[in-house]
């Protein structure tokens, strides 16, 4: 396979980000890698933040169209899992992102995690008492009497909050296959970060276009 001019990792949020970024892609060749390059990818996460916001795609727009022209022979790497839209309304505004991703690189090949939903939905809570006021996670998942409801508002008492039910996992990764053909976007499982490494490591650098994975670190983070 040759490598991919153009390689967008859309997150989910809470599956391995960190490993990727800090572990994969830092440890990329900077002569042949521009990993989420400035004002790129600024522009770009901030045009994902606001989906439909012409102002802030037309920032984002430009901002590619001069970062193309410097980085030279160099593949363009964007890690960023606002692309996938807002992890606490069921990845709202990722329709969005996903047309100005395809608009700004064509040609890009997309990397995409996913996450056990349960699994994912306990992850998403342990954040929200990070960033919030602290709750029960029956309020976090709006569970009440036995059974989910649709969620009232973005923040409940002060806090945010999801509708369990209503996750789009599969139907961001298709969207994105539709949009850019499967061969172009490639599925991997949190879960199998650890389960599975050597297979998940063969498809990044497959999809990388690298020789072997860089020097892992010890530790990603504290």
């Amino acid at each position: 396979m040759n490598k991919a001019s153009v390689i967008i990792h859309i997150g989910l949020h809470k599956t391995g980000t960190r490993f990727f970024q800090r572990a994969v892609l830092r440890g990329l060749d900077p002569q042949k890698y521009a990993v989420n390059p400035e004002p790129l990818y600024s522009c770009l996460h901030d045009a994902a933040r606001y989906p439909g916001d012409a102002a802030r795609a037309n920032a984002a727009r430009a901002a590619a169209g001069k970062t193309r022209a410097a980085i030279g022979g160099r593949t363009l790497v964007i890690s960023d899992p606002a692309l996938s839209g807002d992890m606490y309304s069921s990845h709202a505004g990722y329709r969005e992102n996903l047309e100005l991703v395809a608009e700004l690189f064509p040609e890009a090949h997309i990397i995409y995690f996913v996450r056990q939903h349960a699994d994912w939905l306990q992850s998403a809570y342990r954040q929200s008492l990070k960033k919030g006021a602290g709750q029960s996670i029956e309020r976090f998942l709006n569970f009440y009497d036995g059974q989910f409801y649709p969620r009232i508002g973005r923040l409940v008492l002060g806090a945010r909050n999801v509708e369990a039910l209503t996750l789009s996992f599969v139907e961001i990764y298709r969207a994105y296959a539709d949009k850019f053909g499967p061969e172009r976007v490639y599925l991997f499982r949190q879960e199998d970060l650890r389960r599975r490494s050597q297979e998940v490591y063969s498809r990044l650098i497959e999809v990388l276009g690298l020789t072997a994975m860089p020097s892992l670190p010890r530790r990603v983070s504290g």
